[in-house]
């Protein structure tokens, strides 16, 4: 019934006149390797819903799908998931297929292939009983050796080159505004981390209340709620940040649904364009494994406190070195001055620490002695900067202290 009423419009519309052209605009990858946003057009109206409707045919289509078991009990109703859904009517239905079933000519051609697509899509809607959300988190500068992608956690996080199809959805709902036009960006690969999550399907009366459709508070490591795009990219800038062997930057998150094909959001961790400088190789991939696990682990005992991850990994996104070290500080006292009680208990805390960190952390580059004077003299300056002092703080300054907080945090994940 739907394929001979697609066929019955196409052809009548050609015998109508040209329609009105419909443009939009879609980022796609040039024959030259480059994404460019291209000017797509059609030579018909999107919706002609009046028109289908009067087409001879249209009411016994509605009446067949109406009858179908698996198509007729979802008609009228919202079918999505807990995270959003959406009325699903004949004439969505109808008008979808017939419109995607046309080839890309001025005025309307029936595509039996093109139909066939569009068929299976919707086809595919109704027959679900889950949909696909992938989260990605776009790495610009980071490349991986080989052709492998480095399987993170059994399939479900990788960390991968981006499909054209994800690097479009990054560009389209936010990563072409963060780099300039002629960025390098746009051409080339692009490397990300990719979670494939898995949502129950639903499908419920349009005139009834919906439950809440979103999961309270941050979840937890390695297992943030989809619509925590944030707290994703902080875990996986967590991650590779821990495993040291470059810098990191997320530009961004975007999540990809199927139970409504096109749909994607974005979030952007900074306003920085800035670029990352990592390579991995499959020698990272048992490293980056075991760390992950740590992690996740780590979430149900939060030893070291989940204080001192966050501020480790907030202290790289800082745009002064005078809060990075500030960060850096928060999360070394998280990790050696943990223990409570009146401030005389609490007193010498720059000794304390100090001297903890100096016994705690193996660091082959450096002495227990050398340990010590460098975070004895970071909790200095992080007390004169937090207390208005005045410093100009350099890179030599912030550095090693970066370095020993995340041995220290490693170490202590282990």
């Amino acid at each position: 019934h739907l394929e001979e009423f697609a066929r019955a419009a196409a052809q009548h519309l050609q015998t109508v006149g040209r329609q009105k052209s419909i443009g939009w605009e879609r980022w796609d990858r040039d024959s030259d390797g480059v994404f460019r946003l291209r000017a797509r057009s059609r030579g018909w109206r999107w919706k002609m819903w009046t028109e289908f409707e009067e087409f001879p045919g249209y009411h016994q289509l509605c009446d067949a799908l109406g009858a179908d078991p698996c198509i007729g009990p979802q008609l009228n109703m919202m079918i999505g998931t807990l995270m959003g859904s959406s009325r699903v009517e004949p004439r969505n239905l109808i008008g979808g297929i017939v419109t995607e079933s046309w080839s890309k000519t001025r005025t309307p051609v029936f595509d039996e292939r093109r139909f066939d697509s569009a068929f299976n899509k919707w086809r595919d809607l109704f027959e679900a009983t889950c949909f696909e959300a992938r989260t990605v988190a776009v790495l610009p500068g980071v490349s991986i050796e080989g052709d492998t992608p480095l399987d993170i956690d059994g399939d479900h996080l990788m960390l991968d080159r981006l499909t054209d199809t994800e690097i479009a959805a990054a560009l389209s709902t936010g990563l072409a505004r963060v780099f300039p036009v002629d960025s390098t960006i746009f051409n080339g690969e692009l490397v990300g981390a990719r979670r494939i999550s898995w949502l129950d399907k639903t499908v419920s009366d349009p005139e009834l209340d919906m439950a809440s459709t979103g999961a309270d508070g941050d979840g937890a490591f390695g297992r943030r709620p989809l619509d925590r795009l944030d707290l994703f990219g902080d875990d996986i800038a967590t991650l590779l940040r821990l495993h040291g062997t470059g810098s990191v930057v997320i530009s961004g998150v975007c999540l990809l649904r199927t139970e409504r094909p096109g749909m994607a959001w974005h979030t952007r961790q900074g306003p920085s364009n800035a670029r990352g400088n990592l390579c991995l190789a499959t020698t990272d991939l048992s490293p980056l494994q075991a760390l992950w696990g740590d992690l996740c682990r780590n979430a149900s005992r939060n030893r070291p406190p989940s204080i001192a991850l966050s501020r480790f990994t907030s202290a790289f996104d800082r745009s002064t070195l005078q809060d990075r070290l500030i960060d850096l500080m928060i999360a070394a006292e998280a990790i050696f001055l943990q223990e409570d009680g009146s401030p005389e208990d609490r007193g010498e805390l720059s000794f304390r620490m100090a001297l903890r960190a100096a016994h705690f952390i193996v660091d082959p580059t450096r002495d227990k002695v050398a340990i010590f004077d460098q975070m004895k003299k970071a909790y200095g300056l992080r007390s004169r900067l937090v207390h208005g002092g005045i410093h100009a703080t350099t890179p030599a300054d912030v550095d090693p202290v970066s370095d020993l907080v995340r041995l220290a945090l490693v170490q202590a994940l282990a």
